[in-house]
């Protein structure tokens, strides 16, 4: 069972991760238009930043990777709304 360092962990990542993957995919939607993928690209980049995150922490079990992905993706997902919120 993960202790409350660990969640705390993860939480930051997930949230700090936010603004990090907003960065990375205007970086690639700069070199490249795809407009169609960002959403894609900005799941892809959440779950990349949280599974590097939980090895650099040394936090590696079979529950902190899959809470990881989880995190990961809901991180995409709200990276991908925040950017189609910036555009309105």
């Amino acid at each position: 069972m993960p202790n409350f360092s660990d969640i705390f962990i993860q939480t930051f990542l997930g949230i700090g991760g936010v603004f990090a993957i907003i960065a990375l995919v205007n970086v690639v939607k700069n070199i490249k238009d795809l407009k169609a993928y960002n959403p894609i690209l900005a799941i892809a980049f959440g779950i990349i930043i949280n599974i590097v995150g939980i090895w650099t922490f040394d936090l590696i079990s079979k529950v902190n990777i899959v809470s990881a992905i989880f995190v990961g993706i809901l991180a995409g997902l709200i990276a991908s709304g925040l950017y189609d919120y910036k555009k309105l």
